[in-house]
């Protein structure tokens, strides 16, 4: 009996310590947001490559576009924070690239999305989550009180004498966007995000903020890992489809000499047929092989047939290919040689519509110029020159540099089917502190020049434009005297003193908020319209201009002891203005137009657009300032230039602070 016993005690202990495995087990699988966990038993792990695919509701995917970690170096690094199923409070600190830029290098109209659905490597073939693109797009924040403000003991938000302590959890909040991360650390309880023990084990995954002033519904389980694979679904049905009838070679037959090759070209019919999609394929590789362009390279002698085949429909035509042994002709001879890209450094040189090309003139500015953005089948040429006698900087800028013309076939102006890119070598060292540079465009129906802004690597700047004229690197000026905002007592605040404002298009426009009081011109008489504003001045005017009394609030690391301290904590407490980061808010970055819009959208409370915004560089605009550009606009607030571009990236004038603040005040 007393065996019986130890043996009935055994099992029991057997059973109760798999009993205790198990339920250690779940706990750590919940433990972590987002994990997958449809399927614990299925064999999964970080996600090698990103998928990204689009298509409408019910219809077929295509892939737009395969991401691999190389795509996202030089990620942003983003702290997130919320709650989750336990309920307890999380840490996350994470570094990716938002979902809008990747949609963007996809190639995919941000516009039309509807929703997203989610692929992870636990749970085979079937989406993990569908989000749509007004639930991720919602504003969505990251809190940075959240852990201190949680009372594990009562599982609430209250303190030691249970005083509700929500109003300090959402403190200091901080607008985050959806994020594919490349690598992250998450904690539950702790203190703040930490960035020095990131790692890739979760790859790829979706992390997003939390609902607006509420840090306590749950996010945590709408944030998925190990993605491989996401279907973005486009609004609206799959447009109507055109089937293939058929398909024809441009031969029949080709006589190729060993070494030599042979371009074949496909033409499907009829020719506005939706799929014009092809694959290749040679009956015997040993003899002739072909490309997925359909290049076909003699390899030995003999005979092979190359055929095509529709990807609609199947349909077939073939050329039956023989290879002699002449080197590098017989029979038709050798086809031309593939065209390749025009790379040239001398400034000069005609580019194949068809294939693309770079050129630069030696060092100093270069374009590059995808396939498909010139018009028509001819060669056009390409020309990069310096201009002798460039029109004048733009007020509060120099010009470091040389002001370059671009011109397509000997013409200054020309209007792109795909955006190109610009690259500018500047000398850093011909900057004074604080100086920034910026592409600049000259708009010849204005006559004044443009800032398109750009993006800083090194000693080069680099812009995508969509038509050419003159270009240039301007550097912006730290103007003379004390900052404008800060309206001293020698400050310039009498709009009829002001000399360089006669004639401006934002003349009258400057002189009305000079009155308010709410900017000023500099001791030396001077307003300089055309320089750009800092996000500080801004804030500034902004608060002057709508009356905020000034209060305590949001002091960041770099605007403690700044002359605007006040005016930012100010704005920051009426929910107007937000930092990168919990401790950064660049108080002397230049304010970009995009930035300029969310403020002015936010301080003058504006009801939020019924549509999208329309600019030929709409794609552009940041997915975290898509609604404020579009309700900017669509209620006359903010405009776009007569190109029909609104260059969110773009620094903004003086003037245009001004015009965009009165617009407002209207």
């Amino acid at each position: 009996m007393k065996l019986r016993g130890l043996e009935f005690k055994v099992k029991v202990q057997k059973m109760l310590t798999c009993l205790m495995v198990f339920m250690l087990f779940g706990l750590l699988w919940v433990a972590q947001p987002g994990t997958a966990g449809a399927d614990p038993f299925h064999a999964s792990g970080p996600a090698t490559s990103l998928t990204f695919r689009v298509g409408y509701s019910g219809g077929t995917f295509t892939t737009a576009k395969v991401f691999t970690d190389n795509d996202f170096a030089g990620a942003v690094q983003q702290g997130y924070s919320f709650m989750d199923s336990m309920p307890s409070p999380g840490m996350e600190a994470a570094k990716g690239v938002p979902l809008t830029n990747l949609l963007s290098k996809a190639g995919i109209d941000f516009n039309k999305v509807d929703s997203f659905k989610f692929y992870v490597t636990d749970v085979p073939d079937v989406p993990y989550k569908t989000l749509t693109k007004s639930f991720l797009y919602s504003p969505l924040f990251y809190y940075p009180n959240i852990m201190k403000c949680w009372n594990t003991d009562t599982q609430s938000f209250t303190d030691a004498n249970g005083n509700d302590t929500i109003s300090e959890a959402v403190y200091g909040a901080i607008q985050v966007y959806p994020m594919m991360c490349i690598s992250d650390n998450w904690v539950r309880g702790a203190m703040a995000p930490d960035f020095s023990r990131l790692d890739k084990s979760n790859k790829y995954r979706l992390v997003i903020g939390q609902p607006y002033n509420d840090p306590v519904t749950i996010s945590a389980p709408n944030i998925a890992k190990w993605v491989y694979q996401i279907d973005v679904v486009l609004s609206g049905k799959a447009p109507d489809t055109i089937p293939v009838s058929g398909v024809a070679l441009n031969k029949t037959s080709a006589n190729i000499g060993l070494g030599g090759s042979e371009q074949l070209t496909a033409t499907i019919t009829p020719d506005k047929a939706t799929n014009q999609s092809v694959t290749w394929s040679s009956s015997n590789t040993a003899v002739a092989t072909v490309s997925n362009t359909g290049l076909v390279k003699a390899v030995a002698k003999g005979e092979a047939k190359i055929t095509a085949t529709t990807a609609d429909g199947g349909f077939t035509a073939s050329c039956v290919v023989t290879v002699n042994n002449n080197s590098g002709g017989g029979g038709g001879g050798a086809a031309a040689p593939q065209q390749q890209q025009v790379k040239s450094t001398t400034g000069e040189a005609t580019i194949d519509p068809v294939v693309g090309g770079t050129i630069s003139l030696g060092s100093d500015a270069m374009v590059s110029i995808p396939a498909g953005a010139l018009s028509g089948t001819t060669g056009l040429s390409i020309a990069i020159k310096k201009v002798s006698s460039p029109p004048s900087p733009p007020s509060g800028f120099m010009l470091p540099g040389s002001v370059f013309e671009f011109t397509v076939g000997g013409n200054a102006v020309y209007k792109f089917a795909k955006p190109v890119t610009l690259t500018f070598t500047f000398n850093p060292a011909s900057l004074s502190p604080g100086e920034t540079p910026s592409v600049h465009y000259y708009d010849e129906a204005a006559s004044k020049w443009v800032n398109l802004g750009g993006s800083v690597s090194g000693n080069t700047i680099t812009v995508t434009v969509s038509h050419f004229t003159k270009y240039a690197v301007f550097a912006a000026q730290k103007a003379a005297g004390a900052p404008v905002v800060q309206n001293p007592p020698d400050a310039l605040n009498e709009p009829d003193a002001l000399d360089d404002i006669a004639g401006h298009w934002a003349e009258n426009n400057i002189k009305k908020l000079v009155t308010l009081g709410a900017i000023g011109g500099y001791p030396d008489g001077s307003f300089k319209a055309d320089a750009a504003i800092t996000r500080a001045e801004f804030a500034t005017v902004l608060a002057k201009a709508f009356k905020l009394a000034l209060q305590s609030g949001k002091v960041f690391a770099d605007t403690n002891g700044h002359w605007a301290k006040e005016y930012i904590a100010t704005a920051a407490s009426c929910g107007i203005v937000s930092g990168y980061d919990e401790s950064a808010f660049g108080p002397d970055d230049l304010i970009t137009r995009e930035q300029m819009a969310v403020m002015i959208v936010k301080a003058a409370k504006l009801a939020p657009a019924t549509g999208e915004a329309r600019f030929d560089d709409s794609g552009s605009i940041s997915g975290w300032a898509r609604d404020a550009v579009a309700t900017a606009t669509e209620n006359g607030v903010m405009k776009g230039y007569p190109d029909n571009t609104v260059q969110p990236q773009g620094n903004a004038t003086r003037a245009e602070a001004v015009t965009v603040i009165l617009n407002a005040l209207k």
